[in-house]
């Protein structure tokens, strides 16, 4: 999908995610983790999310390297 369809989207939907902001964030994430190699175990972001739900307080998964 092409920017200008993203951006029409985002009009004929205003109060859908913003996915231009989403598909920045993610690429900017992947940058840094080709950069430094450091990255997120997605088991310890799952079980941080669940927890969270759940109304538990855990603590924020650590970075580590994964590459």
């Amino acid at each position: 999908m092409s920017k200008i369809e993203l951006e029409k989207n985002q009009v004929d939907h205003p109060k859908k995610p913003n996915r231009l902001g989403f598909m920045a964030d993610a690429e900017t994430a992947l940058k840094d983790l080709l950069a430094t190699g450091q990255g997120y175990d997605a088991e310890d972001v799952h079980s941080y999310i669940r927890n969270k739900i759940e109304g538990k307080n855990p603590a924020k998964p650590k970075s580590k390297y994964i590459l």
